[in-house]
C-alpha cells in the first residue's frame, strides 16, 4: 500500500474528526503505512497510547469482518478506550516479538517466539506487507488475533444500537461462572484450530522429529486433563 504524505494525511483527518472510533482507527492506521507511531502521534497531536488503541481497534474492527470493516465498536461502559486494550491482553495470541533497530529508524522482526508463535506468523506478515513498521503491525496482528477469539467466545457480538444501527459490542463476562465458560469456549476453539491447521499442513514437515514432538506433547497434556475432567461427569442415567 502507498505512504500518504503529510499533506494527504492533514487533508484527510480534517474530514474525519466527526466520524465513529473504527472509522477513525483506519484512518489513523493508513497513516501509519510508512511513518512510525511517535512520527504520526506527534503529527496528529496525541500520544503514543492513543494512537495504540487506535491501531488495536482497527485490527479488532478486521478480526471481526475483515479490513474493510467500519461497523461501530461498542463497550459494556462508555469508555471503550479502555475495553479495547483489555480485550487484546485477555484474548491476544501467547506470542513474545523481539524487534531489531538499526539506530537509523529501520526496524526487523528478529523473532517470534510462545505458544502462538507459528500460527500467528500469517498475521503479522499481513501487516509487515502492507507496509507497517513491526511495531505497529504487531499491535494490529494481536488485535485481529484476539478479537476472532473474542467472537468465538462470544465477548463480542452483533448487536443494535439505540438508533437501530448494526454495532459490534465487547460484552466482558460479569462473574467467575460466566468468565469460565467464555474462556472455555476460547480454549476449545483453539483446539479446534489447531487439529486444522495440522490437518492442512505439508506432509513433509509433519513427518518432521520437530513436528512429531510438539504433537505428542500437547496430545499428553490434553488427555491427563481430559481424562480428569470427564471423572467428574455423570451422566444422568434414564429409566
Amino acid at each position: 500500500m502507498n505512504t500518504m504524505t503529510w499533506e494527504e494525511i492533514d487533508k484527510d483527518w480534517v474530514g474525519l474528526r466527526k466520524k465513529h472510533r473504527m472509522e477513525i482507527a483506519q484512518a489513523v492506521t493508513r497513516y501509519c503505512i510508512g511513518h512510525g507511531i511517535k512520527e504520526v502521534a506527534d503529527h496528529l497531536g496525541y500520544s503514543k497510547q492513543w494512537l495504540h488503541v487506535q491501531l488495536e481497534t482497527a485490527g479488532i474492527g478486521a478480526g471481526i469482518g475483515g479490513l474493510n470493516n467500519i461497523t461501530p465498536l461498542t463497550g459494556s461502559t462508555a469508555n471503550v478506550a479502555k475495553e479495547v486494550p483489555r480485550l487484546v491482553k485477555e484474548y491476544g495470541p501467547s506470542v513474545t516479538v523481539k524487534v531489531n533497530d538499526d539506530g537509523m529508524g529501520n526496524q526487523t522482526i528478529a523473532t517470534i517466539n510462545g505458544d502462538d508463535a507459528e500460527a500467528f506468523g500469517p498475521y503479522l506478515d499481513h501487516y509487515i506487507e502492507q507496509g507497517h513498521e513491526p511495531a505497529a503491525a504487531t499491535r494490529l496482528a494481536k488485535a485481529e488475533w484476539a478479537a476472532e477469539a473474542a467472537v468465538e467466545a462470544g465477548v463480542i457480538k452483533e448487536t443494535k444500537n439505540k438508533r437501530n444501527e448494526n454495532v459490534n459490542q465487547i460484552l466482558f463476562p460479569k462473574d467467575a461462572k460466566d468468565a469460565f465458560d467464555l474462556d472455555l469456549k476460547m480454549h476449545m476453539a483453539r483446539v479446534k484450530s489447531a487439529a486444522a491447521f495440522l490437518d492442512k499442513a505439508n506432509v513433509r514437515r509433519l513427518r518432521s522429529q520437530a513436528t512429531c514432538e510438539k504433537v505428542a506433547e500437547a496430545d499428553a497434556a490434553w488427555k491427563v486433563q481430559a481424562e480428569l475432567v470427564l471423572q467428574h461427569y455423570q451422566p444422568s442415567m434414564e429409566n
